[in-house]
């Protein structure tokens, strides 16, 4: 008997094991689905395992990471966030980096697409951490374009550069032709983004001969790319690029590219028609403002009463309002008024009907001046107010910097005094006799000298890390908050770097001078006091000398001769009080 039930357990035992081995070939085939891209076929794979089966935790874990990934990636709704935090928690848990950056890159996805960038940053990193240590160049591709993305939507043009690069190199490295196309797609989009159009020009160029790798249903915004990019230099080939472009999939951004080669040709009727099919399109990722604004001014040039009457009715429903009470009764007042113009169209006379359309027009553009005014005077207070909160961030930054140059000195007087005092011990230990006492004295002092090194070197950190800190939060408030500071910042390195600013706008003048004002509001608000009625043109002459600039540097900036210069400072000095 005894014996039978030990056969029986055995059987058993063989039977659980090679049903266990059969499961775990059974995932690595999945996997191997899912490196050869043959997504759908792996989500009905894994849609028709048992989860209850997998009675080994590794094999558990395995199953819910396939899950996660053939859901995600096939758009199909994905497990809950206990399952993938499960899924994170056993990888984290085992030695094997490849799954465990496989977890915390789908969790990152997951996060961003749920627009919970701060955590999905932190799951990319960890990702990139994890990857580093495998040689898994598919991991490490779709890592680094991942967060290429997230910078390019945080407006951290530099690092989506760097990560577009990285996953560029990785692509060559795998020899993978379709890796090679979007890394060239994203390098050429981040110098777009940092208005370096030749740079832009050659990747896109480099991206051509790529583009029959690359899926087709992505050749839409992959040939947009390249009519942007020589949309400033061969108006033609830009126009052939976008028109392309459409014949896959229409993008707003697309139409509207194509609208300012047509306003560049004087073809207004024809940037009118594509202001139109822009406007039209249900894509949320390109603001429709400057559209409606470019219509309105069309239909008020060609007397297009009708058609002026709705763009003021959408630029109502786009922008925000002086309140929601008035907002709502205005967008009523608008449409009661059009509807009834176009009810009694048939049964009123021409004279009437044009009166009372010419009426509802003024009305409008009277509440929508009221309504920019408002917007304006909300504007400048919330800017005063905004920078008051990044110049109480830069005063404890640089508070913080002080502390640490103070500590940093204090460890060199520290460091010197220990110096003599060891000098004074080694002399007292050679004497014949040496005094005890006075070396026990000189060994503490020392000891004393060290501990207080220590406790200012964990200071030195401390401030170090508070100002980093400080400084993480100061760029999220700036990102978040202050977009027209991130346009002066990118104008303030331009600058730095000798760029020319002959293209600049008026807003790009205003917009360098309000991040100036708020990284040097001392130096920005002496010019104030300093002169009397200087252009922004002129404030940005004299900042540059403040910046360290010589007149060789203004020259190249302003493309002005010297003599350009001589005149441009006789004429502000004047100007000064």
């Amino acid at each position: 008997m005894k014996v039978f039930i030990y056969i029986l357990t055995l059987a058993e035992f063989f039977f659980v094991a090679c049903q266990q081995q059969q499961q775990t070939e059974l995932l690595k085939s999945i996997d191997s689905l899912i490196v050869d891209e043959h997504y759908d076929s792996a989500y009905r794979e894994v849609r028709q395992l048992d989860e209850t089966l997998f009675r080994d935790e590794s094999d558990r874990a395995h199953f819910h990471l396939l899950q996660i990934q053939t859901c995600y990636i096939t758009m199909n709704p994905v497990p809950s966030d206990s399952i993938i935090n499960q899924t994170v928690h056993f990888y984290e848990q085992q030695a094997n980096d490849e799954l465990l950056a496989e977890a915390y890159y789908y969790r990152g996805a997951i996060y961003y697409d749920s627009l919970r960038n701060k955590e999905a940053v932190a799951c990319f990193k960890k990702a990139e951490g994890s990857a580093m240590k495998t040689d898994n160049n598919r991991l490490k591709y779709k890592i680094a374009k991942s967060l290429s993305n997230i910078n390019r939507d945080a407006s951290n043009y530099s690092l989506q550069l760097s990560y577009a690069e990285q996953a560029y190199q990785t692509a060559k490295k795998a020899g993978n032709k379709k890796w090679i196309a979007y890394a060239l797609y994203h390098i050429s989009c981040a110098y777009l983004n940092m208005l370096e159009m030749e740079k832009a020009r050659e990747y896109a160029d480099l991206m051509l001969p790529y583009l029959q790798y690359a899926d087709s249903s992505d050749f839409g915004y992959l040939y947009s790319c390249l009519g942007y990019a020589y949309k400033d230099k061969d108006t033609k080939k830009s126009k052939d690029y976008f028109l392309k472009s459409l014949t896959y999939k229409e993008y707003t951004s697309t139409y509207e590219h194509l609208a300012d080669i047509e306003m560049l040709s004087g073809n207004r009727d024809m940037a009118y028609h594509y202001w139109e099919k822009a406007f039209a399109l249900e894509d949320s990722s390109t603001p429709k403002d400057n559209l409606l604004y470019n219509m309105l001014q069309y239909d008020l040039t060609h007397g297009n009463t009708k058609q002026v009457c709705e763009r003021i009715y959408n630029i109502m429903l786009l922008k925000d309002s002086i309140n929601d009470e008035l907002k709502d009764r205005t967008i009523i007042e608008i449409q009661n008024d059009y509807d009834t113009s176009v009810a009694q169209h048939d049964i009123k006379e021409k004279k009437l009907w044009i009166t009372v359309l010419a009426l509802s027009l003024l009305a409008g553009l009277l509440l929508f001046v009221i309504y920019i005014r408002h917007r304006w005077s909300s504007m400048k207070l919330e800017r005063s107010q905004h920078q008051l909160t990044v110049s109480h961030y830069l005063w404890e930054i640089e508070g913080l910097k002080r502390e640490n140059k103070f500590a940093c000195q204090q460890i060199t007087d520290y460091n010197v005094k220990i110096a003599e005092a060891y000098n004074e011990l080694i002399l007292s230990e050679s004497d014949d006799v040496p005094d005890t006492d006075k070396v026990n004295k000189l060994r503490e002092k020392i000891r004393e000298y060290k501990k207080k090194i220590l406790e200012l070197e964990e200071k030195c950190v401390n401030a170090e890390n508070m100002a980093d800190k400080q400084k993480e939060v100061l760029d999220k408030y700036i990102n978040d908050k202050m977009p027209y500071l991130l346009k002066g910042k990118m104008l303030y390195d331009n600058i730095m770097n000798n760029c020319k600013i002959t293209m600049w706008t008026k807003d790009d003048f205003a917009c360098f001078l309000e991040y100036y004002k708020t990284i040097a509001y001392k130096s920005y608000n002496q010019i104030e006091r300093s002169y009397t009625h200087l252009t922004d043109y002129n404030k940005v002459f004299l900042i540059l000398y403040e910046l360290g600039k010589n007149d060789k540097d203004v020259q190249e900036i302003f493309c002005i001769s010297p003599e350009t210069i001589r005149v441009r400072k006789h004429r502000i000095k004047k100007s000064k009080r």
